[in-house]
């Protein structure tokens, strides 16, 4: 029998659940380098948890993916509130990555329902991402923030500073955007890690109903701006073209280095 690549193996974990769920892929681009072996699953947390706080199936997912003792601590602490909880799988340079998000969606929801938006910063996700492996562990908080009386892309701009070429991206994405939905129908969260550099944005568009080849030009810019060889690049948004973007994130990762990700294809699996 052929062993599963590491991708696969990872969904065979949650195929084993005998339940629907979430399925998105993404790339990440960063300094010379493609990411491509990336994807999300999701379910809600009534599925995996029953309708009281049962957290034997989450446990056993996380101990069956590798994670540090601690991710057991954290989510008992943080599992309130919740109404999906997330799954990423990252192939990177030979190493996993794994990840664990909690969505907040009643707390987002009373949040956009406010007229005029939050008066005060509403977490949407909180999320532990580790190195199978090793001790590398961080925790990532994601935030609906006030906004100030700005726009879109005037938001985006604050995130330029090192990671410019990735906010150009994205600004150039949302005028397509915004040339298809308005503007109350794109989500924009600010992304920050606990205790590394990462500063980050994370901009949902999933009801513009883009395709990856409505937004070449603008990946293709990116690649160029990041020493991403064109031809895999190319080749990689060929492949994906007809795949609905769903949200785009990017600025300043853990070292302070520019990236910017794109998630595409959700589906129910």
């Amino acid at each position: 029998m052929t062993a599963l690549d590491p991708g696969s193996r990872f969904l065979a974990l949650f195929k084993a659940l005998q339940m629907p769920f979430g399925y998105e892929d993404s790339c990440k681009l960063s300094q010379g380098r493609l990411l491509t072996d990336r994807c999300l699953v999701s379910f809600g947390r009534d599925a995996l948890c029953g309708d009281g706080a049962n957290l034997a199936t989450v446990t056993r997912i996380l101990s069956d993916l590798g994670a540090p003792s601690l991710c057991q601590t954290w989510l008992a602490d943080h599992i309130a509130g919740a109404g999906v909880i997330h799954f990423g799988f990252e192939a990177d340079g030979g190493g996993l990555i794994h990840k664990v998000y909690l969505e907040y969606v009643r707390d987002a929801r009373l949040a956009l329902e406010t007229p005029g938006g939050p008066r005060a910063p509403v977490l949407v996700h909180r999320a532990l991402k580790w190195r199978v492996g090793t001790d590398h562990i961080r925790e990532t908080l994601y935030w609906l923030v006030p906004n100030g009386n700005l726009g879109l892309e005037d938001r985006l701009a604050q995130h330029d500073g090192a990671a410019k070429a990735a906010t150009g991206m994205a600004r150039g994405i949302l005028r397509r955007a915004l040339a298809r939905t308005g503007a109350d129908d794109l989500i924009l969260l600010d992304v920050a890690d606990v205790e590394s550099a990462r500063r980050s944005f994370d901009l949902q568009l999933y009801d513009a109903e883009l395709r990856l080849a409505d937004i070449a030009d603008e990946v293709m810019q990116l690649g160029r701006d990041l020493d991403i060889p064109a031809d895999a690049l190319a080749g990689f948004v060929a492949g994906h073209s007809a795949s609905v973007l769903g949200h785009v994130a990017g600025g300043q990762d853990a070292s302070g280095s520019p990236f910017a990700t794109l998630y595409f294809g959700v589906q129910g699996l």
